[in-house]
């Protein structure tokens, strides 16, 4: 995992950054683990990923989000990184769902959720 560390960076180093990051770890879960979460969670299914691309220029979603806090993805996030990267998820949704539709309702709910 990332807090045991790789290539060149020192022990300290390692220790400081996990210890910026095992609190954001902790309110990813909170996040990931409400109702409202769930088509989050993942990617966008194979068969809408053409016309969601056509519409959505940066995609994210929680798995995502977790793998840039764990620093799987580029570098680890930092706490507002990883603001910007919720809020971009639920923008995304709100965009590309119709407003009033099941999905853009669901965005709603978890926007509040997350705003808390």
């Amino acid at each position: 995992t990332w807090a045991e560390g790789s290539g060149s960076s020192t022990s300290d180093e390692r220790r400081r950054r996990w210890a910026q990051v095992e609190p954001l770890l902790e309110v990813w879960k909170a996040v990931v683990t409400h109702k409202a979460a769930a088509p989050f969670r993942r990617g966008v299914p194979e068969g809408e990923i053409v016309q969601y691309s056509e519409v959505i220029r940066q995609p994210v979603d929680l798995s995502s989000i977790r793998r840039r806090l764990e620093g799987k993805i580029g570098h680890p996030c930092s706490e507002l990184e990883f603001r910007h990267d919720l809020m971009l998820m639920i923008q995304n949704a709100l965009v590309y769902h119709e407003r009033g539709s099941k999905d853009w309702m669901n965005a709603v709910d978890f926007k509040a959720h997350i705003m808390k």
